[in-house]
């Protein structure tokens, strides 16, 4: 009967298709080919996504740099920023696949603790070619970039060298010239009381602390005794004056009384106008007057 013989033929065709093992090659293909496309597609569909989040980003970093310029130098008033801000923005990106794109500029007020903020958000959104397929008709992507200035608090240490040798060729004027323009610049950036706090460190070996401190406990004389003394010792040459140069070589201030008599030797440290310099005896010299050199030290 003819209805028979179909079904002996669909069982026939049936029972060979399962046993059949050539041509496995291009089917596994074929059901391969279906996420295969799909990842490649989905990866094409994410790269023109990130590129245009990635363009978007640039150009908000600079709109939030210009728009903050503006605002710190007084050209535009806080209800002119989000207006700013998207003229700043339409003109630096130029990404053709991005779609339904919205920018949106907030800025902050400085404070007793932080200075202004401009932050400006950004959004938008790519239409897909593979991915759509899937379900996911466009690729949405958002990003923001917040600049900031005036910081309330700038602290400021100046090393300045005033020794010895800052007193030639004009080296101490041109210091203190460059060093009041630095501070009347950096002063001017305050905005309030206390914004900049600048220190001035004189860089030297020696620093005079004035006559009143000399007893003052925060003073460790332990460097200086070892290395300078006042020391009592035997006749010196004076000049006649009681205050004459002890030695006769100009080392050191005597006490002398221009007599030959007995003498106080110190050693102090010499301003040269400009710094200080500690005075020192030769090894020659202090082998020469051995006497002068083993009394006893004392601080001054």
């Amino acid at each position: 009967m003819p209805g028979a013989s179909i079904t002996r033929h669909v069982s026939a065709a049936a029972r060979r298709f399962v046993g059949a093992n050539q041509g496995n090659i291009a089917v596994i293909f074929a059901i391969a080919c279906v996420p295969l496309i799909s990842f490649i597609g989905a990866a094409i569909d994410y790269s023109r996504a990130n590129k245009a989040r990635s363009s978007m980003q640039a150009a908000l970093d600079s709109t939030a740099l210009m728009v903050a310029k503006d605002m710190s130098q007084g050209l535009i008033t806080t209800s002119q920023i989000n207006a700013t801000a998207q003229s700043y923005f339409a003109a630096l990106y130029t990404d053709k696949d991005a779609q339904s794109v919205t920018i949106s500029a907030t800025y902050t007020a400085a404070n007793s603790s932080t200075g202004s903020t401009i932050q400006v958000n950004g959004s938008g959104s790519v239409t897909t070619d593979f991915m759509k397929v899937a379900g996911f008709p466009h690729l949405d992507f958002n990003t923001g970039s917040t600049a900031a200035w005036g910081s309330v608090r700038m602290r400021v240490a100046m090393a300045l060298d005033n020794t010895g040798s800052m007193g030639m060729d004009g080296k101490m004027p041109a210091l203190k010239t460059a060093s009041k323009n630095l501070i009347d610049q950096l002063s001017a950036l305050a905005k309030n009381p206390g914004d900049v706090y600048i220190s001035i460190i004189p860089f030297a070996k020696d620093v005079n602390v004035g006559a009143s401190n000399y007893n003052q406990n925060w003073i460790d004389w332990t460097a200086w005794d070892h290395a300078n003394q006042t020391c009592s010792g035997g006749g010196g040459n004076g000049n006649g004056n009681g205050n004459g140069n002890g030695n006769g070589n100009g080392n050191g201030n005597g006490n002398g009384d221009g007599n030959g008599n007995s003498t106080e030797v110190q050693l102090w440290t010499v301003s040269d106008g400009h710094g200080f310099q500690v005075l020192r005896f030769s090894n020659s010299f202090k082998a020469q007057h051995k006497d002068l050199f083993a009394t006893t030290v004392t601080s001054e």
